[in-house]
């Protein structure tokens, strides 16, 4: 009967040099048929009476590292230990405890975790996981993170497959969030983005863990409090709080070049039709070319270039030409930044040569209240007014106020884009698929970090979809290039 949920169990030794123990208990809506299946199966013979329970012999023999089952009166425990002779006291050991001293008493973390319901979940307790990992590690500091605890889940529910992490951290140290991004931020995140993806950090914390574990181990090469030339005057740590810890990137469109990107290479005029001549590309007027740079070595030319006729006969523009082919993305980002700072940091020579590089491509830079703002084309109104047209709200919105990362992707906007996908397979599972959150709250000491895949059909469960998406990638990967194959004739 597997209606009740098989649980795994880990338990550290007394002395942490030594390995844990452990083994798999589920529960048994009849026992007779259950043992009378298992010994038809493997062979045992009957099982021995123990204090309260019933021992089967090991399934490998006594000296053998196969587990050894044992029958309670309603449930088994398949048990082992990394000795053989370890193996049964660890067995009689589960088998007779009467919850005295049981986790689920003594510890709330966990009784919560019990009553809660998963397809699959794991609940980890800070102590007793570092105890073990510290004696392994050499060297390791985990003090910071003894008395927390946490759980890992996954549900296959109708159209959403979901995972979800929380961790119960035992002290402030583990909070890097905001915990929520501001409503000024979010004015520039677009509700029909192809891709969002935000970080709403505390960058002071970040500094105050440089300034403690990396930045000691390069010595005195690094200040944080020194002026810097290369920062415009500001030091490293006036740099970092040029940013308030906002960051935001929407992506709303990925333009592809049309078929004259080239400087006319499909469409353009024919060999022998007049302005084909010998060389199609020297009509600097011609449809989707791009502009001629003068010819190396003449006026207004990089000097020492080759002779007139030479590699750049008609004033061509390969780079121009490279830029042009290219897909064109539509996005914006927005910052939270200090103001004051941000402008000294931006007139530090690397950051304005780099900065005037980009908007010599057309992307523009504006600073408004208190964000910086950065976006294409088609958002360049939106960085002026103050807003974009179509600002997330509702669910979309929530996503951000309670979160302090969040990265979504949907699938639909791009199926309409004409990408360079082949039909099939790939094609045929984004379909399925309206989109994808991946979000966490680190903003308190007890955090949470969730992953949803999102299916279109809401009336199936998400395992079966997700089961097809593997049918069809392994149908797509061909024989032989599969990086499982043959591996364990490599580890042999």
């Amino acid at each position: 009967d597997i209606s009740a949920p098989l649980q795994i169990h880990l338990i550290p030794n007394e002395d942490p040099d030594l390995a844990p123990t452990g083994g798999i208990a589920g529960k048994l809506s009849d026992k007779e048929k259950f043992m009378t299946t298992l010994e038809l199966l493997t062979g045992l013979d009957a099982p021995e009476q123990k204090d309260g329970y019933l021992l089967y012999q090991a399934l490998g023999g006594a000296d053998g590292s196969e587990p050894q089952i044992a029958i309670g009166s309603d449930f088994f425990f398949a048990g082992g230990a990394d000795k053989p002779s370890d193996r049964e006291p660890t067995i009689d050991n589960f088998m007779t405890a009467d919850g005295s001293d049981s986790l689920f008493k003594s510890n709330q973390s966990f009784a919560s975790f019990s009553s809660e319901n998963h397809d699959l979940s794991i609940w980890f307790g800070g102590n007793s996981i570092l105890e073990t990992l510290g004696s392994q590690l050499d060297n390791a500091s985990l003090d910071t993170l003894k008395g927390g605890s946490g759980t890992i889940s996954l549900n296959f529910e109708n159209g959403e497959l979901i995972t979800q992490m929380k961790v119960d951290a035992p002290n402030n140290e583990m909070v890097y969030g905001k915990g929520s991004f501001s409503d000024g931020i979010l004015k520039f995140a677009p509700a029909d983005a192809i891709l969002a993806l935000g970080f709403a950090l505390d960058l002071q914390k970040f500094v105050e863990i440089a300034e403690k574990e990396i930045i000691p181990e390069f010595g005195d090469d690094i200040k944080l409090n020194e002026p810097m030339p290369e920062l415009g005057g500001l030091s490293i740590r006036d740099a970092i709080g040029a940013f308030k810890g906002e960051f935001l990137v929407s992506l709303t469109d990925i333009k592809m070049p049309g078929p004259g990107s080239m400087g006319g290479i499909p469409g353009g005029p024919p060999m022998d039709l007049p302005g084909g001549g010998d060389n199609p590309f020297g009509d600097p007027d011609m449809e989707g070319a791009a502009p001629a740079l003068p010819l190396p070595g003449g006026p207004g030319g990089f000097p020492g270039g080759p002779p007139p006729g030479g590699m750049n006969p008609g004033g061509m523009n390969p780079g121009g030409m490279m830029m042009a082919a290219m897909p064109k993305p539509e996005f914006i980002v927005a910052a939270s930044i200090d103001t004051e700072k941000w402008l000294k940091l931006k007139a530090a020579p690397p950051l304005a040569m780099g900065l005037g590089l980009a908007m010599m491509q057309g992307i523009s830079i504006t600073e408004k209240d208190d964000f910086l703002l950065i976006a294409s084309k088609d958002h360049i109104e939106s960085t002026q007014s103050g807003s974009v047209k179509n600002p997330v709200s509702g669910s979309g919105k929530e996503l951000f106020t309670k979160n302090d990362f969040v990265l979504k992707i949907n699938v639909a906007p791009i199926l309409k884009m004409d990408l360079p996908i082949p039909p099939g397979g790939p094609m045929e599972m984004l379909k399925d698929i309206s989109h994808l959150e991946v979000v966490s709250n680190s903003g308190k000491s007890t955090g949470s970090g969730t992953m949803k895949l999102v299916f279109n059909d809401k009336s199936k469960n998400s395992l079966l979809q997700i089961l097809k998406i593997a049918k069809a990638i392994n149908t797509i990967v061909p024989a032989g290039m599969n990086g499982l194959d043959g591996m364990d004739e490599e580890f042999e």
